[in-house]
Parts: structure tokens; C-alpha cells; sequence
């Protein structure tokens, strides 16, 4: 899922000049997948109380797996953002399934601090290699592809096997499954407060973060002029000080307390986004992007916590489901509307 979200951004500038596409064009690469979150949020909790965490574990890879194959196959532009919406439910399924998992469990701040720390691990990698297959290896940005197909069907076999006994009948005996109850689940989430708080804060953090790791390669090229494959290299450091941030401030987090931690982060990202938008000077830019991942990292996690602490146990797939959902348009809205304001910006 890291690598998925991240390597689009490496790809950006690369696929405006093959298909000969402006910024607003372009962004609708991100716009697009939002409906799959939509579509993801409204069936997250029939997929698990029919096929139980098998179902995500072997649906969130088959989606990303059906959009991976057109897209390597690089057809007409027009294509592209409609197989994404693949992409869009695969990762809204598995996103809110796993952190609601997960965020059940003893220490749930560091445990999803390793969960998103392995995320993050994708968004790092995923870029770098990208960055280094067009610009060291001399390929088409298609061929990235490639490696993504390889990656969802061994994610689609791991995943079928460890969660092979996780059937939809486990899941209703876990959570007391009751059919009127289940029918009623999703609008009695609906009505707490606190998912919609989480909603919101996801839409602005996602918009945020994807905003970010969507066009720093870009901003880098075009702005600080750097040389392709350093501006390549930056985006990796984003992801990198998030990947790290998720780890290491998992732990501060468990100590100090959700709402303490999450005001102290944004403060610094807040400031460290100001301080790499008004310093021009490449070098400071890399360190103020890193450090602004590494603060960035652990607010999602840390919500997701905090709405788990709030929330009853079989609330947590529907209220998650429909913040990650909300969240997954702030991932859409939030590039596109930075490409049509750089697009309106440069005429």
C-alpha cells in the first residue's frame, strides 16, 4: 500500500511529458480513486462479516492487482484514473480492516506504529526505485509497474495464507454477531461525534501527507531545481522521516497520551512546512521535508487509537471504515487541488 500511494508522485512529472498532459490533468490520478474509498467504506463491514479478514487480506491485493496490469500496459491517459479506482477500494478495505485490528490489540500505539511504520517502508522505497529505474536506468515509467504486479500477487498469496482461517463466520462469533444489530451498525457509528471528529481530522492530515509526497519531485524540479534524480531522492527522505516518525514516536505517543501527542505534532509540522516553503535552498529543503515526514508520521495512527479508545468494539469496522473513506478524499481533493492551483499559478 506504501509503495502504491508514494511512487505515483516519483512518476508525476514523467507522465505528464509522455502523455503530453498538464498539472490539472495529471492530478486526476489522485481524484479519481476516491469513489473506490467510497465504495470501500459503504461494504467494509458486510466484506467482513461475510468473508472475514480473509476477504480483505485477498481482495485488497486482487483490486490493486487489476489496476496494476492496464496501467503497465500504459493505454490512452483516460484509462488510467478509471483502473485506479481499483486501487481506491483495495487499499480503503484493507486500511480500515487492519488498523481496526490492530488497534484492538495490548499497546495498540506501537503495534500501529510498526503497522504504519511498514507503510512508510513502501512510501520509501517505492519512490527511490522509481526515481532510479527512469532516471540512472533510462526506462519508461510504465516499466515500475512491472515490479508492482510482482509485489500484489506475492502480497496476495501471503495474505490468503495467513489469514486463511479468519472466515466471515470467526469474525460474527468474535464480535457477537447479531443480524438486526448489523444492519443498524453503520448508522449508529454515524451518530458518535467522535467519527466524524476522526473523519475530519483524517481528510486534512491525508490531504495533507499525500498532497506532500504527490509533488515534492515536482516542486523540487521546478521550483529548486534539482536534478532529477535528487528530487527523486526527496520524496524517499519524506517517507523515510515517516516511516520513521510512525516507529520511534509510537512510543512517545503510548506515554504521553493521544491528545498531547497530536498537538505537539502538528505545532512542529505546521512549522516545518513554512520553513520549507519559504527557504530556497535545496539542502535546507531535504531536511525541513524529512523532519516534516517524521512528524506527520504518527498522527494517523494516533487517531486511530484514539477513536478505538471511544468507540465500542463492534463499532470500530464501520467508524473506521468511514473515516478511512473521508480520509481517502482528502488523499484526492487535496493533489488535485494543488495541481489546479500550480496549473492556474503558471497559466
Amino acid at each position: 500500500m506504501g509503495m502504491n500511494d508514494a511512487s505515483p508522485g516519483a512518476l508525476l512529472p514523467y507522465i505528464e511529458t509522455y502523455y503530453g498532459i498538464n498539472y490539472t490533468t495529471v492530478s486526476t490520478l489522485f481524484l479519481v480513486p476516491v469513489a473506490g474509498n467510497v465504495v470501500a467504506a459503504l461494504t467494509n463491514n458486510w466484506i467482513h462479516y461475510t468473508l472475514g479478514q480473509r476477504g480483505v487480506a485477498v481482495l485488497g491485493p486482487l483490486c490493486r492487482l487489476i489496476a496494476y496490469i492496464p496501467v503497465a500496459l500504459h493505454p490512452p491517459f483516460p484509462a488510467l484514473p478509471c483502473v485506479m479506482l481499483f486501487t481506491g477500494f483495495g487499499n480503503g478495505i484493507q486500511d480500515s480492516g487492519y488498523n481496526a485490528w490492530i488497534g484492538n490489540m495490548h499497546r495498540a500505539n506501537e503495534l500501529l506504529g510498526f503497522l504504519h511504520g511498514a507503510y512508510g517502508l513502501g512510501g520509501t522505497i517505492g519512490p527511490l526505485i522509481a526515481s532510479a529505474m527512469v532516471t540512472e536506468g533510462k526506462l519508461n515509467w510504465h516499466t515500475f509497474y512491472y515490479i508492482m504486479i510482482g509485489l500484489a500477487v506475492v502480497e496476495l498469496v501471503v495474505g490468503a495464507a495467513a489469514f486463511w482461517g479468519a472466515t466471515g463466520q470467526v469474525y460474527r462469533q468474535r464480535v457477537r454477531y447479531d443480524e438486526a444489530r448489523d444492519r443498524a451498525t453503520t448508522r449508529m457509528a454515524l451518530k458518535k461525534p467522535i467519527t466524524w471528529i476522526v473523519a475530519g481530522f483524517l481528510l486534512g492530515y491525508v490531504a495533507t501527507e499525500v498532497s506532500l509526497g504527490g509533488w515534492i519531485v515536482t516542486f523540487m524540479l521546478r521550483v529548486r531545481h534539482a536534478r532529477p534524480f535528487l528530487a527523486g531522492l526527496t520524496v524517499t527522505l519524506f517517507w523515510l522521516g515517516l516511516t520513521l516518525g510512525r516507529v520511534v514516536l509510537g512510543f512517545v505517543t503510548e506515554r504521553t497520551g493521544e491528545k498531547r501527542a497530536i498537538m505537539v505534532y502538528l505545532v512542529l509540522s505546521i512549522g516545518l512546512e513554512l520553513l520549507y516553503w519559504l527557504v530556497p535552498n535545496f539542502v535546507a529543503s531535504v531536511i525541513f521535508v524529512m523532519l516534516l515526514g517524521f512528524f506527520l508520521g504518527p498522527l494517523f495512527p494516533a487517531a486511530m487509537v484514539a477513536a478505538t479508545k471511544l468507540l465500542p468494539a463492534d463499532h470500530h469496522v464501520s467508524a473506521i471504515g468511514f473515516a478511512a473513506a473521508v480520509g481517502g478524499g482528502g488523499a484526492a481533493v487535496g493533489p488535485f487541488a494543488v495541481g489546479a492551483i500550480a496549473q492556474k499559478t503558471v497559466g
